[in-house]
Protein backbone atom coordinates (compact mmCIF):
# COMPACT_ATOMS: atom_id res chain seq x y z
CA UNK A 1 0.00 0.00 0.00
CA UNK A 2 0.76 3.74 -0.53
CA UNK A 3 2.30 4.90 2.89
CA UNK A 4 0.21 7.79 4.55
CA UNK A 5 2.40 10.81 3.51
CA UNK A 6 0.64 10.45 -0.08
CA UNK A 7 -2.87 11.57 0.45
CA UNK A 8 -3.63 13.27 -2.99
CA UNK A 9 -2.22 12.24 -6.22
CA UNK A 10 -2.18 14.62 -9.25
CA UNK A 11 -2.72 12.47 -12.67
CA UNK A 12 -1.58 14.24 -16.17
CA UNK A 13 -3.05 13.30 -19.45
CA UNK A 14 -5.04 10.94 -17.40
CA UNK A 15 -8.25 10.72 -19.80
CA UNK A 16 -5.42 8.78 -22.60
CA UNK A 17 -5.35 5.50 -22.81
CA UNK A 18 -2.84 4.23 -20.40
CA UNK A 19 -3.39 7.35 -18.46
CA UNK A 20 -7.56 6.28 -18.09
CA UNK A 21 -6.45 2.48 -17.17
CA UNK A 22 -4.19 4.04 -14.56
CA UNK A 23 -6.82 6.40 -13.29
CA UNK A 24 -9.21 3.63 -12.57
CA UNK A 25 -6.80 1.50 -10.84
CA UNK A 26 -5.86 4.38 -8.40
CA UNK A 27 -9.52 4.81 -7.67
CA UNK A 28 -10.38 1.28 -7.49
CA UNK A 29 -7.93 0.82 -4.71
CA UNK A 30 -9.28 3.91 -2.55
CA UNK A 31 -6.04 4.81 -1.74
CA UNK A 32 -6.10 8.49 -1.95
CA UNK A 33 -8.02 10.75 -0.21
CA UNK A 34 -8.11 13.07 -3.73
CA UNK A 35 -7.77 12.02 -7.07
CA UNK A 36 -6.54 15.22 -9.11
CA UNK A 37 -6.23 14.32 -12.98
CA UNK A 38 -5.44 17.06 -15.55
CA UNK A 39 -5.54 16.82 -19.47
CA UNK A 40 -5.95 19.11 -21.97
CA UNK A 41 -7.92 16.84 -24.43
CA UNK A 42 -5.23 16.63 -27.46
CA UNK A 43 -5.19 13.90 -29.74
CA UNK A 44 -5.25 10.81 -27.85
CA UNK A 45 -7.42 11.68 -25.40
CA UNK A 46 -10.89 11.67 -25.07
CA UNK A 47 -13.30 12.57 -22.46
CA UNK A 48 -14.91 9.11 -22.27
CA UNK A 49 -12.11 7.53 -21.40
CA UNK A 50 -13.34 8.92 -17.42
CA UNK A 51 -17.05 8.37 -18.20
CA UNK A 52 -16.83 6.49 -14.56
CA UNK A 53 -15.01 8.45 -12.57
CA UNK A 54 -16.96 12.22 -13.14
CA UNK A 55 -19.14 10.96 -10.29
CA UNK A 56 -16.82 9.88 -7.85
CA UNK A 57 -16.19 12.17 -4.78
CA UNK A 58 -12.87 12.36 -4.37
CA UNK A 59 -12.27 12.35 -8.39
CA UNK A 60 -11.61 16.12 -9.48
CA UNK A 61 -10.63 16.60 -13.44
CA UNK A 62 -9.26 19.97 -14.59
CA UNK A 63 -8.70 21.22 -18.33
CA UNK A 64 -4.99 22.22 -18.26
CA UNK A 65 -2.13 22.09 -20.76
CA UNK A 66 0.66 20.75 -18.29
CA UNK A 67 3.05 23.13 -20.55
CA UNK A 68 0.93 26.17 -19.39
CA UNK A 69 2.87 27.93 -16.19
CA UNK A 70 0.46 30.01 -15.19
CA UNK A 71 -2.87 27.91 -15.15
CA UNK A 72 -0.83 24.72 -13.43
CA UNK A 73 0.77 27.36 -10.70
CA UNK A 74 -2.70 28.26 -10.36
CA UNK A 75 -4.27 24.53 -9.74
CA UNK A 76 -0.89 23.74 -7.17
CA UNK A 77 -1.81 27.43 -5.06
CA UNK A 78 -5.10 25.75 -4.55
CA UNK A 79 -4.79 21.75 -4.19
CA UNK A 80 -2.33 19.83 -2.02
CA UNK A 81 -0.34 17.56 -4.01
CA UNK A 82 1.45 15.09 -3.03
CA UNK A 83 3.01 12.92 -5.89
CA UNK A 84 2.61 13.08 -9.78
CA UNK A 85 2.32 10.56 -12.05
CA UNK A 86 2.95 12.03 -15.39
CA UNK A 87 1.14 10.52 -18.31
CA UNK A 88 0.72 13.53 -20.73
CA UNK A 89 3.01 13.08 -23.83
CA UNK A 90 2.28 13.27 -27.22
CA UNK A 91 3.10 9.77 -28.42
CA UNK A 92 3.10 8.98 -31.96
CA UNK A 93 5.85 8.37 -33.74
CA UNK A 94 4.68 9.08 -37.21
CA UNK A 95 3.06 12.44 -36.04
CA UNK A 96 6.66 13.55 -34.48
CA UNK A 97 8.08 12.84 -38.26
CA UNK A 98 5.69 15.34 -39.28
CA UNK A 99 6.10 17.99 -36.93
CA UNK A 100 8.27 17.91 -33.24
CA UNK A 101 7.48 21.37 -31.88
CA UNK A 102 4.40 19.50 -30.04
CA UNK A 103 6.31 17.18 -29.00
CA UNK A 104 8.86 19.18 -27.64
CA UNK A 105 6.67 21.27 -26.08
CA UNK A 106 4.50 18.61 -24.10
CA UNK A 107 6.81 15.81 -23.69
CA UNK A 108 10.25 18.31 -22.61
CA UNK A 109 8.29 21.69 -21.54
CA UNK A 110 5.88 20.03 -19.90
CA UNK A 111 7.70 18.16 -17.98
CA UNK A 112 10.12 20.75 -16.68
CA UNK A 113 7.09 22.47 -15.81
CA UNK A 114 5.78 20.36 -13.43
CA UNK A 115 9.17 19.55 -11.88
CA UNK A 116 9.76 22.80 -11.21
CA UNK A 117 6.01 23.34 -9.63
CA UNK A 118 6.70 20.15 -7.38
CA UNK A 119 9.61 21.91 -6.21
CA UNK A 120 7.83 24.82 -5.36
CA UNK A 121 5.06 23.19 -3.92
CA UNK A 122 6.67 20.62 -2.08
CA UNK A 123 5.46 17.57 -3.97
CA UNK A 124 7.20 14.32 -1.97
CA UNK A 125 6.71 12.42 -5.41
CA UNK A 126 7.07 12.44 -9.12
CA UNK A 127 6.67 9.33 -11.75
CA UNK A 128 7.86 10.37 -14.89
CA UNK A 129 5.76 7.74 -17.75
CA UNK A 130 8.38 7.28 -20.58
CA UNK A 131 8.94 4.56 -23.30
CA UNK A 132 11.14 1.44 -24.18
CA UNK A 133 12.06 4.09 -27.48
CA UNK A 134 14.72 6.42 -25.27
CA UNK A 135 16.82 3.33 -25.26
CA UNK A 136 17.08 1.69 -28.57
CA UNK A 137 18.35 -1.51 -29.24
CA UNK A 138 17.38 -4.08 -31.86
CA UNK A 139 18.95 -7.17 -30.57
CA UNK A 140 16.23 -9.76 -28.80
CA UNK A 141 19.54 -11.94 -27.53
CA UNK A 142 20.36 -8.51 -25.33
CA UNK A 143 17.26 -6.62 -24.54
CA UNK A 144 18.44 -2.62 -23.36
CA UNK A 145 18.66 -2.75 -19.44
CA UNK A 146 18.14 0.60 -17.82
CA UNK A 147 21.97 1.25 -17.77
CA UNK A 148 21.64 1.05 -21.60
CA UNK A 149 23.24 4.49 -23.34
CA UNK A 150 20.48 6.77 -24.67
CA UNK A 151 19.87 6.24 -28.40
CA UNK A 152 16.32 7.91 -29.06
CA UNK A 153 15.93 7.34 -32.98
CA UNK A 154 12.97 9.68 -33.64
CA UNK A 155 11.99 13.62 -32.55
CA UNK A 156 9.24 11.28 -30.53
CA UNK A 157 11.64 9.80 -28.48
CA UNK A 158 13.86 12.63 -28.21
CA UNK A 159 11.93 14.15 -26.94
CA UNK A 160 10.91 11.56 -24.27
CA UNK A 161 15.10 11.01 -23.86
CA UNK A 162 15.33 14.84 -22.71
CA UNK A 163 12.58 14.79 -20.08
CA UNK A 164 14.22 11.58 -18.85
CA UNK A 165 17.66 12.98 -18.56
CA UNK A 166 15.38 15.69 -16.62
CA UNK A 167 14.01 13.45 -14.56
CA UNK A 168 17.62 11.58 -13.89
CA UNK A 169 18.99 15.35 -12.59
CA UNK A 170 16.02 16.51 -10.66
CA UNK A 171 16.74 14.48 -7.19
CA UNK A 172 20.11 14.96 -7.38
CA UNK A 173 20.21 18.51 -7.26
CA UNK A 174 17.14 19.24 -5.35
CA UNK A 175 16.64 16.37 -2.48
CA UNK A 176 13.58 16.46 -0.99
CA UNK A 177 11.43 15.47 -4.44
CA UNK A 178 11.95 12.05 -5.50
CA UNK A 179 11.66 11.03 -9.07
CA UNK A 180 11.08 8.02 -10.98
CA UNK A 181 11.20 6.62 -14.04
CA UNK A 182 8.84 4.00 -15.91
CA UNK A 183 9.95 3.02 -19.38
CA UNK A 184 7.18 0.75 -21.22
CA UNK A 185 7.34 -1.14 -24.35
CA UNK A 186 4.63 -0.95 -26.40
CA UNK A 187 1.05 -0.85 -24.95
CA UNK A 188 -2.36 -2.50 -26.13
CA UNK A 189 -5.77 -3.28 -24.80
CA UNK A 190 -9.91 -1.17 -24.57
CA UNK A 191 -9.79 1.96 -25.34
CA UNK A 192 -7.20 3.06 -27.39
CA UNK A 193 -6.62 5.24 -29.94
CA UNK A 194 -7.25 4.24 -33.04
CA UNK A 195 -4.00 5.96 -34.98
CA UNK A 196 -1.85 3.32 -32.77
CA UNK A 197 -0.86 -0.40 -34.54
CA UNK A 198 -3.45 -3.03 -32.49
CA UNK A 199 -6.12 -0.41 -32.62
CA UNK A 200 -5.83 0.66 -36.58
CA UNK A 201 -5.49 -3.46 -37.78
CA UNK A 202 -8.31 -4.48 -35.72
CA UNK A 203 -10.86 -1.37 -36.68
CA UNK A 204 -9.32 -1.84 -40.22
CA UNK A 205 -10.04 -5.46 -40.15
CA UNK A 206 -13.85 -4.88 -38.39
CA UNK A 207 -14.41 -2.77 -41.32
CA UNK A 208 -13.31 -4.78 -44.00
CA UNK A 209 -10.10 -2.16 -44.88
CA UNK A 210 -6.69 -3.70 -45.96
CA UNK A 211 -4.45 -4.23 -43.16
CA UNK A 212 -1.29 -1.55 -43.89
CA UNK A 213 2.01 -2.94 -43.02
CA UNK A 214 5.23 -0.74 -43.32
CA UNK A 215 8.14 -2.04 -45.16
CA UNK A 216 8.12 -6.14 -45.66
CA UNK A 217 6.86 -5.88 -42.15
CA UNK A 218 9.38 -7.83 -40.08
CA UNK A 219 10.08 -4.39 -37.89
CA UNK A 220 9.29 -6.07 -34.12
CA UNK A 221 7.38 -4.59 -31.38
CA UNK A 222 7.12 -6.61 -28.03
CA UNK A 223 3.41 -5.81 -26.94
CA UNK A 224 2.33 -5.55 -23.36
CA UNK A 225 -1.03 -5.28 -22.21
CA UNK A 226 -2.35 -1.84 -20.54
CA UNK A 227 -3.62 -3.64 -17.17
CA UNK A 228 -0.69 -4.65 -16.93
CA UNK A 229 1.32 -1.48 -17.93
CA UNK A 230 -0.66 0.43 -15.47
CA UNK A 231 -0.04 -2.10 -12.41
CA UNK A 232 3.88 -1.46 -13.35
CA UNK A 233 3.69 1.73 -12.90
CA UNK A 234 1.34 2.02 -9.60
CA UNK A 235 4.33 -0.28 -7.91
CA UNK A 236 6.57 1.99 -9.23
CA UNK A 237 4.95 4.58 -7.47
CA UNK A 238 4.86 2.86 -4.56
CA UNK A 239 8.30 1.11 -4.05
CA UNK A 240 10.42 2.77 -6.59
CA UNK A 241 13.37 4.13 -5.47
CA UNK A 242 14.35 8.20 -6.51
CA UNK A 243 16.78 8.34 -9.02
CA UNK A 244 16.24 5.03 -10.74
CA UNK A 245 14.25 4.04 -13.59
CA UNK A 246 11.98 0.82 -14.49
CA UNK A 247 11.85 -1.04 -17.54
CA UNK A 248 8.04 -2.86 -18.04
CA UNK A 249 7.74 -4.82 -20.55
CA UNK A 250 5.89 -8.69 -21.49
CA UNK A 251 8.90 -10.25 -24.14
CA UNK A 252 5.51 -10.84 -26.31
CA UNK A 253 7.21 -9.82 -29.53
CA UNK A 254 5.31 -9.55 -33.08
CA UNK A 255 6.23 -8.14 -36.20
CA UNK A 256 4.18 -6.35 -38.38
CA UNK A 257 2.93 -9.16 -40.55
CA UNK A 258 2.91 -11.50 -37.91
CA UNK A 259 0.54 -9.04 -35.58
CA UNK A 260 -1.76 -8.70 -38.67
CA UNK A 261 -2.05 -12.57 -39.72
CA UNK A 262 -3.03 -13.12 -36.32
CA UNK A 263 -5.30 -10.53 -36.05
CA UNK A 264 -7.15 -12.13 -39.26
CA UNK A 265 -7.11 -15.24 -37.91
CA UNK A 266 -9.14 -13.76 -34.80
CA UNK A 267 -11.20 -11.71 -36.82
CA UNK A 268 -12.82 -14.32 -39.34
CA UNK A 269 -15.29 -12.54 -40.78
CA UNK A 270 -13.25 -9.74 -42.10
CA UNK A 271 -12.73 -9.63 -45.66
CA UNK A 272 -9.36 -7.43 -45.03
CA UNK A 273 -5.75 -8.11 -47.14
CA UNK A 274 -2.70 -7.17 -45.74
CA UNK A 275 -1.00 -4.31 -47.92
CA UNK A 276 2.53 -3.27 -47.84
CA UNK A 277 2.98 0.73 -47.68
CA UNK A 278 6.30 2.65 -47.97
CA UNK A 279 8.54 2.35 -44.78
CA UNK A 280 8.35 5.19 -41.99
CA UNK A 281 11.80 7.37 -42.55
CA UNK A 282 14.60 5.93 -39.93
CA UNK A 283 12.36 2.85 -39.11
CA UNK A 284 13.48 1.36 -35.75
CA UNK A 285 13.22 -2.66 -37.12
CA UNK A 286 13.26 -3.95 -33.12
CA UNK A 287 12.72 -2.56 -29.69
CA UNK A 288 13.99 -5.03 -26.93
CA UNK A 289 13.93 -4.03 -23.26
CA UNK A 290 14.59 -6.33 -20.15
CA UNK A 291 12.12 -6.03 -17.28
CA UNK A 292 14.49 -8.27 -14.63
CA UNK A 293 14.71 -5.19 -12.30
CA UNK A 294 11.43 -3.63 -11.89
CA UNK A 295 10.68 -7.89 -10.91
CA UNK A 296 12.61 -8.22 -8.87
CA UNK A 297 13.19 -4.41 -7.30
CA UNK A 298 9.72 -3.34 -7.15
CA UNK A 299 7.27 -6.67 -7.57
CA UNK A 300 6.55 -5.74 -11.38
CA UNK A 301 4.24 -8.72 -12.91
CA UNK A 302 3.89 -9.74 -16.63
CA UNK A 303 1.25 -11.95 -17.97
CA UNK A 304 3.16 -13.12 -21.11
CA UNK A 305 1.21 -16.26 -21.67
CA UNK A 306 -2.17 -14.01 -21.90
CA UNK A 307 -1.19 -11.95 -25.00
CA UNK A 308 -3.73 -13.98 -27.05
CA UNK A 309 -6.44 -14.35 -24.52
CA UNK A 310 -6.08 -10.22 -23.91
CA UNK A 311 -5.81 -9.75 -27.45
CA UNK A 312 -9.48 -11.15 -28.09
CA UNK A 313 -10.51 -9.19 -25.11
CA UNK A 314 -9.56 -5.72 -27.00
CA UNK A 315 -11.10 -7.03 -30.01
CA UNK A 316 -14.31 -7.67 -28.88
CA UNK A 317 -14.47 -4.11 -26.84
CA UNK A 318 -13.54 -2.46 -30.40
CA UNK A 319 -16.31 -4.58 -32.10
CA UNK A 320 -18.70 -3.96 -29.34
CA UNK A 321 -17.88 0.35 -29.38
CA UNK A 322 -18.30 0.99 -32.33
CA UNK A 323 -19.80 4.35 -31.53
CA UNK A 324 -17.24 4.89 -28.87
CA UNK A 325 -13.88 4.71 -31.01
CA UNK A 326 -15.78 6.17 -34.37
CA UNK A 327 -15.78 9.33 -32.99
CA UNK A 328 -13.16 11.78 -33.33
CA UNK A 329 -11.29 12.31 -30.53
CA UNK A 330 -11.16 16.09 -28.86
Amino acid sequence: MVTAKYKNILITGAAGFIGSHFTKLILKKGTFDNVFVVDKFSIGSNPKNLDLCYSLPNFKFFKIDISDQHRMNEFFRNNKVDCIVNFAAESHVDRSLVSSIDFITSNYTGVANLLELSRAHNVKKFVQVSTDEVCFSDDLAEPASEGHPYNPQNPYSISKCASDMLCKIYPKTYKDLKVVVTRGSNTFGPAQYTEKMIPKLITNALENKPLEIYGDGTAIRDYMFVEDHANGIFKALVKGVSGEAYNLCSYNYFSGIGLANLILELIPESKSEIKFVTDRPNHDMCYAIDCSKAESDIGFKYNRDSFKKNLIKTIDWYRDNYNYWNLLYI
